[in-house]
């Protein structure tokens, strides 16, 4: 009899007190919401100003404080990591400039560039022209095609006219017109 008599009042608590008291905060949520824009804020802003409750809620400006002091120490990061990208780019820099005056301080006779050129002017240009005239026309069209167009320029200025002309008339059309606009200027 004690616990039916037990079970009975828990029944009536929970049917006279806890079940309308849900029904009234359903409905006052459903009140609110009907009469606010900002439900959200407007429950956080209610609820911050109780006493217990307000502690436990951040508010949007606490968030915002946290998103950026978050971003701050993200942005201190990628600084750290670009300046020392900058140094090591500095030092490169550096090093480079020590070679550009080693370089520099050795003189223009060892600037492999001219080194080229000198072997090329002289006995050897001529030696050049000389086999590229006793080739066959074919052959020697072939060759100047696929060689530097400087290069066959040069080598047909110094040709005689006559092995010029064969040379010339054997090569792809195309390239022979590049040819000889570059030869007049």
């Amino acid at each position: 009899m004690e616990t039916k008599e037990r079970t009975n009042k828990l029944q009536a608590v929970f049917m006279l007190i806890l079940i309308p008291v849900i029904f009234i905060v359903i409905f006052g949520f459903v009140i609110l919401s009907i009469l606010h824009d900002d439900m959200k804020g407007a429950v956080l802003e209610s609820a911050g100003s109780w006493p217990v409750v307000g502690s436990l809620i951040e508010t949007e400006e606490e968030i915002a404080r946290d998103a950026l002091e978050d971003r701050i120490a993200e942005l201190e990061r990628e600084n750290a990591s670009y300046s020392n990208a900058v140094g090591s780019l500095e030092n490169e820099i550096a090093d480079l400039e020590r070679i550009i005056s080693e370089m520099e301080e050795q003189g223009p006779d060892n600037d492999p560039v001219e080194a080229d050129e000198e072997e090329i002017t002289g006995s050897d240009l001529e030696e050049i022209v000389r086999t590229l005239e006793n080739m066959t026309a074919s052959k020697a069209a072939a060759i100047l095609a696929n060689t530097d167009e400087s290069d066959a320029v040069l080598y047909l200025n110094l040709m005689r006219t006559s092995n010029r002309s064969q040379i010339l008339q054997r090569m792809d059309p195309e390239k022979a017109a590049v040819l000889m606009s570059l030869m007049k200027n």
